[in-house]
């Protein structure tokens, strides 16, 4: 319920600023919200465009690594590995 008096209460201090009527005061929330909804709209877009370019990376480099045998492929694993 909290979730909902914070909203009330914005839209009350909102309503009391200067000669906003509440019809002002509800579109100036309205555009508060949708403001939130682009920012986070934008942080998802950024981290999915991230996460392509890793993908599309990684493809290239497996590209090489990958062995077809009649209907099956082999990855092949190589690398260094040190122990202390």
């Amino acid at each position: 319920m909290s979730k909902y008096t914070d909203i009330a209460k914005e839209f009350c201090e909102l309503a009391g600023m200067g000669d906003n009527s509440s019809e002002n005061a509800w579109k100036m929330m309205q555009l508060s919200r949708l403001d939130r909804i682009v920012d986070a709209l934008e942080g998802i877009n950024d981290n999915l465009s991230c996460i392509n370019d890793n993908l599309e990376s990684m493809e290239k480099n497996l590209d090489n690594c990958i062995a077809p045998y009649e209907r099956q492929s082999f990855l092949c694993v190589t690398g260094n590995v040190t122990t202390d």
